[in-house]
């Protein structure tokens, strides 16, 4: 029997898809979570340091969903986010 037909077994390139996906969704909680932190009673470094920690888990978010997208373009063939870019740049168009 074919070990890919079996249930529960992912091939490697599954696999990274799902633990990308699963990161993901971890990053998002963390946003989740540090955008619904109060902000009351809290010294002017504590809301510095908030927000960095905000800003910080939002970029690794878009960061991994840009590798998933980029991960998924080259598995079909299609543009990477970066051609997108360089593409949008040298025509004038926007994405």
């Amino acid at each position: 029997m074919n070990p890919a037909a079996q249930p529960g077994f992912f091939t490697p390139i599954e696999k990274d898809f799902t633990m990308s996906r699963e990161q993901i969704r971890h990053a998002k909680a963390e946003l989740d979570h540090l955008g619904s932190c109060t902000q009351a009673g809290k010294t002017p470094e504590q809301l510095a340091e908030m927000d960095n920690k905000f800003y910080a888990a939002l970029d690794k978010k878009a960061q991994l969903e840009r590798q998933l997208y980029d991960a998924n373009a080259r598995r079909f063939g299609r543009p990477t986010m970066r051609e997108l870019e360089v593409l949008a740049r040298c025509s004038n168009h926007k994405f």
